[in-house]
């Protein structure tokens, strides 16, 4: 069940409208566009979901071979499975436009984030962007799927810190010949392809993937790529050469490990490469340097490289309510309209339908996740307690913070006893000001509410 809520201001809210219609989606804005179409953020009617929807332009329907590669763009993505891969929904065609739907990851690319840190990231924050990359690419791999434009450009980082690969337009099945074009031109972006890759992109398999991650990785680090060049002859005579700084000379922070990995993910043959990103992701995981969660807060940093996002794309706050009183829970409502900040409003009556809501379960595979979650069960009930033990144990929730209406004493007694270790705001629905506080926090913070007891 969802509670729109008041109407509030539409410049809130409210983006141009566009004149593209289909059935089961109402197109909210633009996202961005390429050589064969754009993304559009989208609501998806029948499902009650923001989706990302990509159409293929107009010019290029009545072309088969342009309609054959965006529909085999469509079946490599639906291959895929993976929490750190841009989700499939749906592939069809309305009125002459061909489109898939797929998850919309609410947050930046990894560049905007770079730019955003104006320096090297921590080695801990690059361990773990590194470590969900190379898992989402390992189960590419193991599907027979090579990206072929791994990039900061195409990774996203959401509000809640979530990695997603996305952008799988240039990706094929390993072994294959089927191919963007009819030679053997390099298929990728040639900043972050492999030598062998720029040569002939038909025949790219998983190590340029690894070359093009350990790109990545070096850039996030050091601030600049390995290999550089004013002009891509000059950019393939570096590659040529194979020779490039350091990483532990541009950053001391970098452990020695890592640096001698980077030798291994760069190498000029690929022979002497990770051979796919599983072999990669188990020695990026003995280096037991990645932090848990960011240490920085995506949307901090890119509200001070963009101070011109509209507030619809960065100040939103998914709450996700549990609460059987009708009065209660419109008095959240009221609370979160008098507060003037864009929130969408989610209820739950029962610790069933909630439970599958936070598993993402069933209809709720694909929608996000809440960035607050607030709970009105009395603690002293069994279903109070099976949903904070699944805040608990499901990782993905951590960071998520966790407001307990009730003004009863003994609530971290009552926690305690199921072995939850946490900060928690105790409030009552009555407490306005002090949820339209945290609300402002939530906006401006990602903080670590639940932990998993030591």
């Amino acid at each position: 069940m969802s509670i729109p809520g008041r109407p509030l201001p539409a410049a809130l809210f409210l983006p141009k409208p566009t004149a593209i219609t289909l059935e089961d989606f109402q197109i909210l804005r633009k996202l961005g566009s390429g050589t064969m179409g754009a993304v559009f953020l989208a609501r998806q009617i029948s499902l009650d979901r923001d989706v990302a929807l990509k159409m293929l332009s107009q010019s290029l329907v009545e072309l088969p071979s342009f309609v054959d590669r965006f529909s085999r763009e469509a079946r490599v993505l639906s291959s895929l499975d993976h929490p750190n891969i841009v989700r499939m929904f749906g592939v069809g065609s309305e009125n002459g436009v061909y489109y898939y739907s797929m998850e919309y990851v609410n947050g930046f690319t990894l560049r905007t984030i770079r730019e955003g840190l104006n320096g090297p990231m921590r080695v801990g924050d690059a361990l773990y962007v590194g470590l969900r990359c190379a898992a989402g690419l390992a189960h590419a791999h193991a599907c027979r799927i090579v990206h072929r434009d791994v990039k900061p450009e195409n990774i996203m980082i959401s509000q809640l810190g979530e990695v997603k690969i996305t952008d799988l337009g240039l990706a094929k099945p390993a072994g294959t010949d089927v191919d963007l074009t009819d030679t053997g031109a390099g298929i990728g972006t040639p900043r972050y392809m492999s030598l062998e890759q720029a040569r002939d992109g038909r025949s790219a398999d998983a190590r340029c993937d690894v070359f093009s991650l350990g790109c990545t990785l070096y850039q996030l680090l050091t601030g600049r790529l390995p290999f550089l060049g004013e002009n891509s002859v000059d950019l393939m005579l570096a590659k040529e050469r194979g020779t490039f700084p350091p990483a532990r000379r541009l950053n001391r922070d970098v452990p020695p490990r890592l640096d001698l990995m980077f030798d291994k993910m760069l190498a000029k043959d690929p022979r002497f490469r990770y051979q796919d990103c599983t072999e990669l992701l188990r020695d990026l995981q003995t280096l037991d340097g990645a932090n848990e969660h960011l240490s920085f807060n995506p949307l901090q940093v890119c509200r001070t490289l963009r101070p011109d996002l509209p507030a619809s794309d960065t100040e939103r706050v998914e709450v996700f309510l549990i609460h059987d009183d009708a009065c209660a829970i419109r008095e959240i409502q009221d609370a979160l309209y008098d507060s003037r900040i864009p929130s969408y409003l989610r209820v739950a009556h029962d610790a069933e339908r909630a439970l599958t809501f936070l598993r993402r379960e069933g209809k709720y595979a694909g929608v996000p996740r809440p960035n607050l979650l607030l709970l009105g069960l009395p603690l002293t009930s069994r279903d109070s307690r099976r949903v904070v033990c699944e805040i608990r144990d499901n990782e993905a929730l951590h960071s998520i913070p966790v407001v307990i209406l009730s003004g009863k004493p003994g609530s971290s007694d009552i926690l305690a006893a199921d072995g939850v270790k946490a900060s928690l705001v105790l409030t009552r629905p009555e407490d306005l000001e002090k949820l339209e506080a945290l609300l402002r926090d939530v906006q401006s913070l990602c903080v670590t509410v639940v932990e998993m007891p030591s």
